[in-house]
């Protein structure tokens, strides 16, 4: 009852067509050496692992009920596969998770890499970002399932004095390879003025985006000179 409140409520209050579930990382081990939870299981004759697919099947019945499509993190695809609702769609984030594995069977996807699209990873520059492919290795039938993507930026090393100049310019080399024709984005050196002048126009509205060329995220312009040279 109170998870389908909240998501009713939710629903109610965002008219996105879309509600994220989340699903990722979940220790079911730890249900076992709870007390409370270990004689739930024992009385219902039940697993950690048959509560878990039961917690995000009603999740995703209760997100279809109220007018949403479910999303959620890779895991959920592979620990339940086709098990799973086929409006669902998943959202890759480990690398090792195949997203042909998702794609193959008919449902739609999103692609985060951890490899290539987590902005925490202070090491990724602009161009290795740029040059992440979504559909490596897919047909176009099988592209055509990857709604889009989104760049992840976890909260562990930043805070409001350094999060926009983390996430920027880096943000906007995702952005044009998501919002752009496959053709148009081939080339990352092709790209780059077109990023170094993205990045001069956010710093002259206010945002702090970092120097393009830096080696690591945030880091501060290597010299004095024009926005164009960093």
């Amino acid at each position: 009852e109170a998870l389908e409140g909240i998501i009713k409520e939710v629903s109610e209050l965002f008219p996105d067509s879309f509600i994220h579930l989340g699903g990722d990382e979940v220790g079911t081990s730890r249900w076992s050496s709870d007390p409370r939870t270990a004689a739930w299981m024992a009385e219902h004759h039940t697993t950690p692992t048959a509560v878990y697919e039961l917690f995000v099947k009603k999740a995703h019945e209760f997100a279809i009920k109220y007018g949403k499509v479910p999303v959620g993190w890779s895991e959920i695809w592979i620990a339940f596969g086709t098990k799973l609702d086929k409006s669902s769609v998943l959202q890759k984030w480990r690398s090792g998770d195949r997203m042909s594995s998702i794609v193959s069977k008919g449902y739609r996807a999103l692609w985060s890499d951890v490899g290539d699209w987590y902005l925490d990873m202070l090491q990724y520059t602009w161009d290795k970002v740029y040059r992440a492919e979504p559909c490596k290795g897919l047909t176009d039938d099988q592209c055509s399932l990857i709604l889009g993507g989104g760049g992840e930026m976890w909260g562990e090393t930043v805070d409001t004095s350094d999060v926009l100049q983390t996430v920027w310019p880096r943000l906007g080399a995702i952005g044009e390879r998501l919002w752009s024709p496959k053709g148009a984005t081939i080339s990352s050196d092709a790209a780059r003025p077109r990023m170094i002048e993205f990045r001069c126009l956010l710093n002259r509205r206010g945002v702090p985006a970092a120097p393009l060329l830096n080696s690591k995220a945030r880091m501060p312009p290597p010299r004095p000179g024009s926005c164009t040279e960093q």
